[in-house]
């Protein structure tokens, strides 16, 4: 894979867009604009992308892990099978973005906003999604054990068959989520909103749920 730099990097955004296959680990992309380019199967690891514009931007398959994405801008970015495990997200936008199958491992997506995303099959297991706005995003079959997800936002979202077991969801709110066949085993969920929601067939044992509205929700 061949190394690349920043002021190259930036010239190809600028011309043909096309930044496939790159080694751009570590490099400093603070506040670039790398929007509506072609990254697929680029190694930006460990890589400072803070405040970085990349909306639009093909990055399938990139390995981001350990990079500082932090009020990065990712809206409508297919991010598909990508590695950011480690990665900080804080404050990142990421709507209408495609992080699924995406490695989230231990990564830092406190107040991001992935509203309307695809997450499904996605790897979040250990990561902290606290004030995390996911509503109307696909988590279906998305890999939640232990995730801390304290007052984040799931109105209408589905996470359908998700693993949330030992996960942290106080104060979150998941009016009219679609819950089913959820593993909630051992979740912490006290004064959690599920009002409307649809638990049918979800997995509740041991889990915590002390102040929890459940008004109207669907339950077995």
């Amino acid at each position: 894979m061949d190394r690349l730099g920043r002021p190259i990097a930036e010239e190809k955004a600028k011309t043909t867009g096309d930044i496939r296959g790159f080694d751009m680990s570590g490099v400093n992309f603070v506040n670039s604009d790398l929007s509506g380019c072609d990254l697929r199967g680029s190694s930006l690891r460990e890589s400072k992308l803070e405040r970085a514009n990349l909306a639009g931007a093909n990055m399938e398959g990139c390995d981001l892990s350990g990079a500082n994405i932090r009020s990065a801008n990712l809206t409508g970015v297919n991010l598909k099978g990508a590695n950011l495990e480690g990665a900080d997200l804080l404050y990142a936008r990421l709507l209408g973005s495609d992080l699924s199958g995406a490695n989230l491992r231990n990564a830092n997506l406190s107040v991001a906003q992935v509203a309307g995303s695809d997450l499904s099959g996605a790897d979040l297991r250990g990561a902290s999604i606290r004030q995390i706005e996911a509503d109307t995003a696909d988590l279906s079959g998305a890999l939640m054990s232990g995730v801390d997800a304290y007052g984040a936002s799931f109105v209408a979202a589905t996470l359908k068959g998700a693993k949330l077991d030992r996960a942290v969801l106080s104060r979150s709110d998941l009016n009219a989520a679609d819950l089913r066949d959820v593993d909630l085993s051992g979740a912490e969920m006290i004064n959690t909103n599920l009002r409307a929601a649809d638990m049918r067939g979800a997995i509740l044992e041991g889990a915590s749920m002390t102040g929890a509205s459940t008004n109207i929700a669907k339950m077995d």
